[in-house]
């Protein structure tokens, strides 16, 4: 398991090739699991040798808490039992779904990065209720509890976003109001625009 930083691989690498080349690797012995922003399989394959299996996978942070997402993709070296007995230990930390490598910089706009982006829209809410009276502390129980809430209500539910948040917007109600304050901000073309920004940079780190 390569569970180092990027700016680190081309020495690991290095250092790494000649205890693993051979036929063991090439046999499926030993897989390689990478956890890297921007690097690739191929260029894994380019120290380890094209025959090497290689696993790649994007986590988030709350797989602290085993309420991960983790995306796990594969090169052709890698069997379907091997990847199997692979791809269930990143279902102990949450969730996990198969992609192919080249979707990697959309996971990490969509997944990789997002919690930073709820842990914001989390502490604008916890603050604007402070000012309303309310402790911190509670306040971010409060907005964390419904984030986690309305996450859950997607996940289980089979509705999409949408027909959950028309749900919640009671016409003439409070929701509905909120709702077209921050669609009048801007709030979803900001959104776009980070996903945006953390895929672009992803392209950009890639080798």
């Amino acid at each position: 398991v390569l569970a180092i930083k990027p700016n680190m691989f081309d020495t690991v690498l290095t250092e790494l090739a000649p205890l693993i080349k051979g036929d063991k690797v090439i046999k499926g012995d030993k897989v390689i699991v990478t956890m890297a922003a921007g690097i690739g399989m191929g260029f894994i394959e380019s120290y380890l040798g094209a025959g090497t299996p290689i696993i790649r996978i994007m986590p988030n942070t709350p797989a602290m808490v085993n309420q991960g997402m983790t995306s796990v993709s594969r090169n052709a070296n890698v069997d379907d039992t091997t990847f199997q007995q692979i791809f269930k230990m990143f279902t102990a930390i949450g969730r996990a779904e198969e992609i192919p490598e080249e979707l990697i910089h959309c996971v990490i706009g969509v997944s990789g990065s997002s919690p930073a982006y709820t842990y914001m829209y989390i502490d604008a809410l916890a603050n604007e209720a402070v000012k309303n009276g309310m402790t911190y502390d509670q306040a971010v129980i409060f907005a964390a509890q419904s984030v986690l809430g309305a996450a859950t209500m997607v996940l289980e539910t089979g509705e999409s976003p949408e027909q959950l948040r028309i749900k919640v917007c009671s016409p003439g109600g409070t929701t509905i109001e909120a709702v077209r304050v921050l669609t009048a901000n801007g709030f979803e073309e900001n959104v776009a625009q980070a996903f945006r920004a953390a895929v672009a940079k992803s392209k950009e780190m890639s080798n």
